[in-house]
């Protein structure tokens, strides 16, 4: 990691940014695989609200060192104080979109590891989340207008909501996961 000076101002900041992330969620599509991932704009959204609201940017930027791109990531708070990560872009093709690609991905990667999120690991709780659907009652219909009071409020899309917890309408939506979801629907979009 890479630091300025003195990070005495920015780690306890970033430290109660990183308690307000919001998840990161897996609303892309992969069309190759069919499989779902976080894309940057997701990963931007669950933590560029907490950063701000304590005073913390995200910048990248690229730089060309032996030929090939660095990008380099810092959380730059008020104060001046930084951390930061230099991470090397693997193109697969030598061309324009394929650097577009591969900076696309690197500013994903390590966007997530320099604030500490991991998208959610929906790989191998399939079963459980099957299970957890089938043993909760839906919510109810106040709350279902919450939820979509709360999704249109912060311009997020109920079709997000559907696909995230794999359920048809708002009103399947288990009222275990009632909770997660008013959370994730209230967290603001980066500007």
């Amino acid at each position: 990691m890479l630091t300025s000076e003195s990070i005495t101002t920015i780690m306890p900041a970033f430290i109660k940014a990183q308690g307000n992330f919001a998840p990161a969620l897996k609303l892309a599509t992969n069309p190759h695989f069919k499989s779902k991932y976080v894309a940057l704009d997701g990963v931007i959204d669950a933590v560029a609200a907490p950063l701000r609201e304590q005073g913390i940017a995200i910048m990248q930027m690229t730089d060309v060192q032996d030929a090939r791109t660095i990008l380099e990531t810092r959380l730059i708070h008020e104060s001046g104080e930084w951390i930061g990560s230099r991470y090397p872009v693997h193109p697969v093709k030598a061309d324009p979109q394929g650097e577009g690609s591969a900076l696309t991905y690197a500013r994903r990667y390590a966007l997530m590891a320099l604030v500490g999120i991991a998208p959610e690991d929906d790989d191998g709780n399939a079963a459980v989340k099957a299970a957890d659907k089938a043993a909760s009652a839906p919510i109810t219909e106040e709350q279902e207008a919450t939820l979509r009071d709360a999704l249109a409020a912060n311009d997020k899309q109920v079709e997000g909501c559907l696909a995230y917890f794999q359920i048809e309408r708002l009103s399947d939506l288990p009222a275990s996961k009632y909770a997660m979801a008013l959370k994730i629907a209230s967290t603001k979009r980066a500007a």
